[in-house]
């Protein structure tokens, strides 16, 4: 981001290097929002394991609303950018802007400036994004070792 961008090619690698979206996490919790309310989570008499599965989905709900709220705050965050980007983004169709004027630079002169106040925003939208990526990957590593956890838990049950 802080090279100088001279070319549309340098404006596209720059602008296509960024992970813009991500998917929101899908709480799968029909079961057990089925076992809860019909009274049958208490059914299982191992109360460690009840709890187990009480903590794993709590944790799980609180992973999924902080997910969608990033989600939510990047989309407020990039509503500024899109129209001035969204066209040099790489995986954007070349028929749709298919005229050489349609990638005129200017305007643009703000990502040459570290100084304006619309490189600071994207700046910031862009560091916004980086760590949104990397808390997701902490979420998805933590719920797959959780569950893997549970799930064996709940095997250890069953074969007792």
């Amino acid at each position: 981001m802080y090279d100088v961008q001279s070319t549309k090619e340098d404006f596209i690698k720059l602008i296509s290097s960024a992970f813009w979206d991500a998917d929101d996490l899908i709480l799968q919790n029909e079961t057990f929002t089925e076992i809860t309310t019909s009274g049958k989570l208490y059914l299982i008499s191992n109360d460690q394991l009840k709890e187990s599965i009480i903590d794993y989905y709590r944790n799980y709900a609180i992973a999924d609303k902080h997910i969608t709220e990033m989600n939510i705050t990047g989309i407020d965050l990039l509503q500024f950018f899109v129209p001035i980007i969204w066209k040099y983004y790489d995986s954007q169709p070349s028929d749709v802007y298919d005229q050489e004027q349609m990638f005129d630079l200017k305007g643009l002169d703000f990502i040459n400036d570290p100084y304006s106040d619309e490189f600071r925003r994207l700046e910031g939208t862009a560091g916004f994004y980086s760590t949104k990526q990397f808390i997701y990957e902490q979420y998805y590593k933590d719920l797959l070792v959780n569950t893997t956890k549970l799930l064996e838990e709940i095997q250890h049950e069953i074969e007792q």
